[in-house]
């Protein structure tokens, strides 16, 4: 049987890698296919598990799905919910300019600018890296957050 799912915030192979290993070790799921761009997840398994526990299983990932059939009501989101990636990449570019900006004068200004244009770059990926922490899998929104830690340290 395949059973047809919408994943929030499936929108790459690090998500992929999260959700096979939430479902794929489970028994009775005998495949997983992934669409990307739809944030769509195909699972075959046998008949009697139930959407519900696949469900489960893919928040215990960390991650929330809904039947494919029911993604209509959950596509009725809010502008943040549908704007809030572009208002932080934004905002978060617009204060790096400010920065360079003032960095080039040589102004204290520049470092609350770059410290703000951080934190709006971080804003979505901040969680996705606490949940690889909670999940003992490293991935590459953790290395973004040490990365940035690591930027900041130098400085």
């Amino acid at each position: 049987m395949k059973q047809i799912f919408k994943v929030v915030g499936l929108d790459c192979a690090e998500e992929i890698a999260v959700l096979k290993k939430a479902l794929g070790k489970r028994e009775g799921i005998l495949d997983l296919e992934f669409d990307v761009l739809n944030a769509k997840m195909v699972v075959t398994c046998e008949d009697q598990i139930e959407a519900d526990w696949i469900i489960a299983w893919v928040k215990e990932g960390g991650m929330d799905a809904h039947l494919w059939s029911d993604r209509e009501q959950f596509e009725k989101r809010g502008f943040w919910q549908k704007q809030g990636r572009f208002v932080t990449t934004v905002l978060s570019g617009l204060f790096l300019l400010g920065a360079v900006y003032f960095h080039v004068g040589k102004s204290p200004v520049a470092d609350r600018l770059y410290f703000f244009a951080m934190v709006f770059g971080a804003y979505f990926v901040l969680p996705k890296a606490w949940l690889a922490i909670k999940r003992l899998q490293p991935d590459m929104n953790l290395l973004m957050v040490i990365a940035m830690g690591g930027a900041i340290a130098i400085d």
